[in-house]
């Protein structure tokens, strides 16, 4: 099971906090393989490869740092992890699209400091729902 930890700079000493879990208290199938905290304080995550006959791996999760509470922001790759995030600074706020069906190409980057996800054939929607090419 993840779980967050804070680790005293001086001593290295590290010490529980919680453990990562949803509103329903299950956590990632097979946990959370990366970490990094937005400019504005989000701390984000990246779930790992899932653990049959769950499908959720390849998540962006915001974790909530002082519950451990947890909550998907979006599928960033379909059954795989995601083992890497960063964030340029300045940051805006990640904009994390809605997928359509029928689409063929996820990737994620980062372009002029904002999380994009481009979104082959269909073009890409933002969470307002408005179409982007």
């Amino acid at each position: 099971m993840p779980n967050i930890y804070t680790v005293n700079p001086v001593t290295g000493a590290a010490t529980f906090v919680a453990p990562i879990l949803d509103a329903s208290c299950t956590p990632p199938s097979g946990g959370v393989v990366s970490l990094q905290f937005a400019r504005h304080g989000t701390l984000y995550g990246g779930t790992a490869f899932p653990v049959s006959p769950a499908t959720d791996g390849g998540n962006l999760i915001s974790i909530n740092p002082a519950t451990g509470f947890f909550s998907t922001v979006g599928k960033a790759v379909a059954d795989a992890s995601l083992g890497a995030l960063a964030f340029q600074s300045p940051c805006p706020t990640a904009r994390i699209p809605a997928v359509s069906t029928g689409a063929m190409l996820l990737l994620v980057l980062l372009f002029g400091g904002s999380l994009l996800w481009t979104i082959g054939r269909r073009g890409l929607a933002d969470a307002g729902g408005r179409g982007e090419t």
